[in-house]
């Protein structure tokens, strides 16, 4: 992923664990910077639900946002800024980083949500909240996760804050 938009869009996915079609559907009005937050508007089931923004991806979205003209939507295409990039585009750019980095596994948008919810896990993030954070209506769908797991402790962690800025 060589773009700025790339580069953002997939640590916001990997971030914030939000599927591909929550991802690509983020509007501008749905960042909140001063909660530390984004909304998830119409997510599967149709739902919305409020999201945590870690500080790492906060600042990397902040000066994306800065650096480009944006109309209403997040991350739109080159060609119209009424209109989201598609599913594929992400893909395609998701499928160049994973093989400049060397990663011999199939790597896609959600597999970074699995990492999110089993790194937050192990990181400690309550079940419950985890549940919250992917929009999951059960919790035994949420806790599919818990295999990865030896013990678990009570806290939230930014998984991404030791990540170089490039």
């Amino acid at each position: 992923m060589a773009s700025a938009q790339q580069k953002v869009m997939l640590c916001i996915c990997y971030g914030c664990g939000l599927r591909i079609s929550e991802l690509l559907n983020l509007r501008v009005v749905d960042i909140e910077f001063s909660q530390d937050c984004l909304w998830v508007r119409a997510g599967k089931g149709n739902k919305d639900r409020r999201v945590i923004l870690p500080k790492s991806a906060a600042r990397r979205l902040n000066a994306y946002i800065a650096g480009f003209s944006l109309g209403r939507i997040l991350f739109c295409t080159n060609w119209d800024k009424e209109k989201a990039i598609d599913a594929k585009t992400f893909s395609r750019g998701l499928k160049r980083a994973v093989a400049r980095a060397e990663i011999a596994k199939n790597v896609s948008a959600h597999s970074l949500r699995h990492a999110y919810a089993t790194h937050q896990i192990e990181a400690g993030m309550p079940l419950h909240q985890l549940q919250k954070q992917l929009g999951h209506t059960s919790i035994r769908t949420t806790e599919r996760y818990l295999h990865w797991l030896s013990e678990m402790a009570h806290s939230s962690h930014d998984l991404m804050a030791a990540w170089e800025e490039d």
